[in-house]
This record gives structure tokens, C-alpha cells and sequence, in this order.
């Protein structure tokens, strides 16, 4: 599953994610208003230690349900 550090402003850096620094510099960032467009574009994202985590392929196979998943 592919990941994003997220930028809050041109001028902010990455959040720190839990990956080696090799990794962590490969990965692609984006704004806040880029993850507001793609959950208003029906994608389900959290951010865990500054990873995006897209949850679209889980909701549906959590044990507790979608609601338990959309309602965290």
C-alpha cells in the first residue's frame, strides 16, 4: 500500500513517520487540501505517524463494520 507524508504548508516538513530515513525520502507528500479533495472524491484516509493510510479495501472486512471503521 503505497504511502504519503503529509505537508501542512509550503514551508512545513514531513511529519516523522516510522520507516527508515532511505524510505522515508522516496515517499511522495501532499497538502491538506490535496487529502480534503480525495476523501471528498470518496477515498477513506487516516494519517498514522504521518503515513496516509487508504482504508477503502478494509472497511468492509473490519470485524466490527464499516461503522466502526468510519466513526474513529
Amino acid at each position: 500500500m503505497p504511502s504519503l507524508t503529509v505537508k501542512r504548508d509550503a514551508d512545513a516538513e514531513p511529519a516523522k513517520i516510522a520507516l527508515s530515513e532511505k524510505r522515508r525520502r522516496h515517499l511522495p507528500t501532499c497538502t491538506v487540501e490535496q487529502l480534503r479533495q480525495r476523501i471528498r472524491d470518496g477515498e477513506y484516509l487516516v494519517i498514522i505517524d504521518g503515513l496516509v493510510c487508504k482504508l477503502n479495501g478494509f472497511v468492509d472486512k473490519h470485524p466490527g463494520g464499516p461503522l466502526a471503521v468510519l466513526h474513529m
